[in-house]
Order: structure tokens, then C-alpha cells, then sequence
């Protein structure tokens, strides 16, 4: 008969020992050349959609390589697939910085990639939009039947 394995039989690990001796090395601390790092900045309203978005002071800022947003985002391969706004489920489909409508409480609405992680957060910072804030939906009972 085969033995089971339970939650209390041990696991052997490769790195196990490496990893509680401090001697393994983890993936932050590799040393990549030209490493780009990308931040999200966020939506400040739960639903509506973007007027306008202001990328200027994000994209001078020191060590930005790029920010892209629902304007400029390059296409993805599969992603036009996701174009149609409805969805099996009755929801609306959601494409990472595919259109100016804000679905969800923090929303991506830029990514900043910059020559490092600390750039990238200020930049992020810098990125100013102004919506067309609508009521969300909260309400589960009152949106069942919708």
C-alpha cells in the first residue's frame, strides 16, 4: 500500500539548509545590468473614468525610461481578444491600462519604468489624473438582479 503524505511528514528541501543558515542568495540580491523596475500608479476614485492624465513631471523625472498609460499603451499580442466589454460572467472585462474606464478601488492607471525601484516610486507619485467619478455599486442585494 502507498503511503500518503500528511501536513506533519517532513518535506526535504534542496535549499532548506542554505536558506535558514543565511547562506542562499535570493533573487534581490543579484546584481542585474540595466535593470528597469516598473511601478503602478493608482486610481484615486472606485469607479467613473479618467478625463484627463497628466504624465509630464513623471516622465522628466530623474531616471524614468518610460510612462505609459491607456493613451499610449503598446498592444499585447491576445489582448484585442479582450476588447469586447462584456463578459461571460455578466461583469465588464478588464485590460491593464486598456481604457479610460476606472472598474475598481486602485486601479492601475500608469506604469513608470525607471532605472531604479526608488525613481520608480517617486515617478509614480508625480502622475496626476482627473476622473469623472460615478457612484460604485456595493450594494449586493440591489445589484443581483441587475
Amino acid at each position: 500500500m502507498d503511503k500518503h503524505i500528511t501536513a506533519e511528514d517532513p518535506i526535504s528541501r534542496v535549499d532548506g539548509r542554505a536558506k535558514v543558515t543565511g547562506a542562499a542568495k535570493y533573487f534581490a540580491e543579484y546584481d542585474m545590468p540595466n535593470m528597469a523596475y516598473g511601478v503602478m500608479a493608482t486610481s484615486e476614485i472606485t469607479r467613473g473614468s479618467i478625463l484627463s492624465i497628466d504624465i509630464r513631471k513623471a516622465e522628466n523625472a530623474p531616471g524614468v525610461l518610460a510612462v505609459f498609460t491607456h493613451l499610449n499603451m503598446p498592444k499585447i499580442p491576445g489582448w484585442e481578444a479582450n476588447k469586447n466589454p462584456s463578459s461571460s460572467s455578466g461583469g465588464t472585462k478588464y485590460t491593464m491600462l486598456g481604457s479610460d474606464q476606472v472598474l475598481f478601488n486602485g486601479q492601475p492607471i500608469a506604469l513608470v519604468v525607471a532605472d531604479s525601484l526608488e525613481r520608480a516610486q517617486y515617478a509614480a507619485t508625480l502622475v496626476k489624473a482627473k476622473y469623472n467619478a460615478t457612484a460604485p455599486q456595493t450594494n449586493l442585494e440591489e445589484n443581483a438582479s441587475k
